[in-house]
């Protein structure tokens, strides 16, 4: 009897064995494979190492680990960095700690992305509500791969972007913080490329992405140099696969601001404003992109920075009187026609008269800005070079005019 249930145990100690080695087995074994996004160039090779010790005796099939190929060195930007793997796969990290994967067109999307936003290329159908990236849309060529626009057709200055919304090719679709949610679902949207504006609106985001729309952040408007805020051309030269035309737009830019860096400081200030519809002077700011343009140019803004102002906000509203103390002795006042249009230093005069007793008027340095630089940042370069030669007094202009030479 004893020989019996020592038989019975045996057998079923057996049969248990054998039913662990085929679940392990069949767990172990997952046919096709997958893909998963790899920090480390070596985690392929311990990946087949673990494997290897696990079962010696079959070949692994779990998991393929995109190994990183190269980590791009920005020029100038602070605010995102590049990193290339194996396949042509690449990702963007921004500094707000969000990460996005670019997939190459016909590439499988990766199981584990890492918590990656995933954005598939070719892209289209993009809603653009952060209207300061059409300009390098445009320098890339690639207008017709936005759908929707979050600002209205006069709000734009940028001659592609009005001519596709005429067109109808370049529709509205309500802005950052109230966007069409179901024209963008109806029509397909792939991507929506905002400004950190819309980081005062989660909700918007939230919506977006559980719809399936990527939702891309750009925070160009964090950048401190103001190359570095065209370097985001870069980033949207990768998701657009117009990778080149990026580097050649940005490197034509960057030879124009190095051009002028011997020149030296001329010791003239500038200050730019425009007056609001209800007679507030609207200042550009000290440290601002503008203000650190005219500084690359060889010039001093006239208003510095304040250290305890953390706002990405660019301009500073002034009484008359007040405006007058701290920028009336400027060397050089640039009016923002693009905003409150004006064609001469009358109309000017006629915002307040108290413009007259400007230094800039007195001495004949008055000037206008003939398109947004808010909507251009993909011309750095240009820009720094048309006030350089407003300071020197040599040199055709793009962006600026002179009142008062007519």
């Amino acid at each position: 009897m004893l020989r019996f249930f020592n038989n019975r145990r045996k057998i079923n100690n057996l049969i248990i064995t054998w039913t662990l080695l085929t679940c392990i087995s069949l767990c172990g074994c997952t046919g096709g494979g997958s893909f998963s996004v790899s920090e480390s160039e070596n985690t392929a090779e311990n990946v087949s190492q673990d494997t290897a010790a696990a079962d010696p005796t079959e070949e692994s099939s779990e998991t393929v680990a995109l190994q990183v190929t190269a980590v791009r060195e920005n020029a100038a930007a602070t605010e995102f960095s590049i990193t290339d793997y194996e396949g042509g796969y690449s990702s963007v990290e921004v500094s707000d700690g969000r990460k996005y994967l670019i997939v190459p067109e016909g590439a499988e999307v990766p199981e584990d992305t890492m918590g990656m936003t995933v954005i598939k290329r070719p892209v289209s159908n993009i809603y653009l509500a952060n209207s300061a990236a059409m300009c390098e849309f445009a320098e890339l060529g690639a207008v017709d791969a936005v759908r929707f626009s979050g600002i209205e057709k006069d709000d734009w200055t940028i001659y592609e972007a009005v001519n596709a919304m005429e067109s109808g090719e370049l529709i509205f679709c309500g802005n950052y913080g109230a966007p069409d949610y179901e024209t963008l679902t109806v029509e397909g949207c792939q991507l929506a490329v905002e400004n950190t504006m819309v980081t005062h609106k989660p909700e918007v985001v939230e919506k977006l992405e559980g719809l399936g729309i990527p939702v891309l952040i750009d925070r160009a408007s964090y950048e401190n140099d103001p190359m570095g805020r065209m370097e985001w051309i870069k980033v949207y030269g990768l998701i657009l696969g117009k990778e080149e035309e990026a580097q050649t737009a940005f490197d034509e830019q960057k030879a124009i601001v190095d051009a002028l860096e011997d020149y030296g400081n001329t010791g003239l200030t500038v200050v730019a404003c425009y007056v609001s519809a209800n007679g507030q002077i609207v200042c550009t700011k000290g440290g601002s992109s503008f203000a650190r343009m005219t500084e690359m140019a060889g010039g001093n803004y006239i208003l510095t920075a304040d250290e305890d102002d953390d706002s990405v906000k660019s301009t500073v509203k002034y009484g008359m009187e007040e405006f007058m103390t701290v920028a009336g002795e400027a060397d050089f006042l640039i009016y923002d026609s693009t905003i409150d249009h004006v064609d001469s230093l009358d109309d000017i005069i006629d915002r307040n008269a108290m413009f007259a007793n400007f230094k800039a008027f007195e001495d004949g340095n008055v000037w206008i800005m003939e398109s947004s630089l808010y909507q251009n940042s993909n011309e750095v370069g240009t820009i720094v070079s048309d006030i350089h030669s407003m300071l020197t007094g040599g040199g055709e202009t793009v962006h600026l005019k002179k009142l008062g030479d007519d």
